[in-house]
């Protein structure tokens, strides 16, 4: 019998950066179209870390060490900001790597 693993408090704040992410994907997109793209991107991403999957994982470590690099070449005034989101993304996501791969017992 395999019980249901709970999430850890850590992976929550994770889990809530990301939210507050795609609100302002949601709100950009309004002006420029293609931030629906990244709205939906975080939502799925949201989904799939709120439910342990690996894909989910290895993406948004992924994506959070790229896309910031990218926006500091556009020059954009938000990188900064852009950037400690994503490490409030990145690191309890990385500090959880035991949640997305546990042990065999």
């Amino acid at each position: 019998m395999q019980t249901k693993k709970s999430i850890p408090a850590i992976l929550w704040v994770a889990i809530i950066s990301m939210g507050i992410f795609a609100c302002l994907h949601l709100i950009v997109s309004f002006s420029k179209p293609v931030q629906l793209i990244a709205f939906v991107v975080n939502l799925i991403l949201l989904g799939g870390l709120y439910f342990g999957k690996k894909w989910a994982y290895v993406v948004t470590i992924v994506a959070s060490l790229i896309v910031p690099l990218l926006l500091l070449y556009q020059n954009t005034g938000l990188s900064f900001a852009i950037l400690i989101i994503n490490s409030l993304v990145l690191i309890p996501v990385l500090l959880t790597t035991r949640y997305f791969f546990p042990k065999n017992t």
